[in-house]
């Protein structure tokens, strides 16, 4: 199933088209070592943002593995309602993924990624609460709402991280900020939560660990550059064909 994705996700790509302001910006500027370039002018944005991913990445491990382990082997709850709460929350996410998106495009996507990050952390609080108390259905209810915030910031997260980068070096600064900072507090987030709790005892040290990654989220939210590659519509504006279209009406003009 993964190669069948990935060859459909290389025939999207090749099939879309840059946009006409982004070829003009790049022509005639590729840059022998991409990655010296970036590091070298795209230091701060590649810093930024590894900064906006706590949240979309390294909270995503903690509202399902952290939460997991927590409701099941602290608390006691049977795995066959966490498994089933994990699996309905994984669906709903599927589902409001794309309106989110949607409502990003019309109030912006730093406006939707603050809803994404302010209320991943304040419906955690709650969800600590019900699986603490053992309220399996509040539980059902509320990992799915905790999907739902959280998705809320990877609805808009693509369109954010292209245009905190110049069209110069775009891909590679973007690859390098989210392979890092996805590695960084994916794989790190977890492992905090769970020492913290082995520590403290008390699953309140992780909700004050995500109110942190919600923090430093925001600021670097805050100070990420947005650059556009709009063109502006003139009077001499013409609609650009895609290479389909003209070869078509090439082949027609031919005949």
């Amino acid at each position: 199933a993964s190669i069948i994705l990935i060859g459909v996700g290389f025939w999207v790509r090749y099939r879309v088209e840059e946009s006409p302001v982004f070829e003009d910006k790049v022509e005639g500027r590729e840059q022998s070592l991409p990655i010296a370039f970036a590091l070298k002018n795209n230091w701060w944005p590649i810093l930024l943002g590894m900064m906006i991913l706590p949240i979309a990445s390294g909270f995503y491990y903690l509202a399902t593995t952290f939460v997991q382990n927590y409701a099941i082997e602290d608390v006691g709850i049977a795995a066959q309602h966490v498994l089933l709460a994990m699996t309905i929350a994984s669906f709903t996410e599927l589902l409001v993924t794309m309106p989110l998106a949607f409502l990003a495009d019309k109030w912006g996507g730093k406006t939707m990624m603050y809803i994404g990050i302010f209320g991943s952390m304040l419906t955690m609080v709650p969800l600590m609460l019900v699986i603490g108390g053992g309220q399996i259905a509040l539980m059902y209810i509320m990992v799915s709402l905790v999907r739902v915030m959280m998705s809320a910031t990877w609805a808009p997260l693509a369109t954010i991280m292209a245009q905190m980068f110049r069209p110069q070096s775009r891909y590679t600064s973007m690859s390098l900020s989210y392979g890092l900072g996805a590695a960084i507090w994916g794989g790190l987030s977890p492992i905090a939560a769970l020492t913290l709790l082995e520590i403290t005892g008390t699953p309140w040290s992780v909700v004050g660990l995500i109110a942190v990654m919600a923090l430093i989220n925001a600021v670097a939210m805050f100070l990420a550059p947005q650059h556009s590659d709009e063109a502006s519509v003139t009077a001499s504006y013409e609609p650009r064909l895609d290479t389909t279209a003209s070869s078509k009406i090439d082949n027609t003009d031919n005949n």
